[in-house]
């Protein structure tokens, strides 16, 4: 089992962020999570990523071009995308995210999805 892994959550600050944010930190896997507020944060940050979480809102309306952007650099980072309706959902779909969650979910599917994740 790798030691190192590394999360990153990207969404605006909230609630929501930060009970995704503490579920995480909650993970023995998982060494170190860092925020970012938006895309732009996201893709300043210099570090080796396993995962990541992106909130759909903060990658509307141009969420394509985004997980484009987030693929780039970190290629070997699994993809999480939390949506809030099926229009961002279909959006998010076409994306290839490796996990597509509609908000609501509930606390231990969001973290069997992520444990799946890093299982691979």
């Amino acid at each position: 089992m790798n030691t190192q892994i590394e999360v990153l959550v990207i969404g605006r600050p909230s609630r929501f962020r930060d009970s995704i944010h503490m579920l995480l930190a909650s993970m023995s896997l998982i060494k170190k999570t860092h925020l970012a507020d938006d895309m732009v944060a996201a893709l300043k940050m210099k570090v080796t990523l396993a995962v990541v979480v992106v909130d759909a809102e903060v990658g509307s309306p141009h969420l394509p071009t985004a997980v484009n952007k987030i693929k780039t650099a970190w290629p070997e980072a699994r993809l999480v995308i939390l949506v809030e309706d099926e229009l961002e959902f279909q959006v998010a779909q076409a994306t290839g995210a490796d996990v597509l969650l509609r908000k609501g979910f509930p606390a231990a599917k969001f973290i069997e999805a992520v444990e799946g994740l890093l299982s691979k």
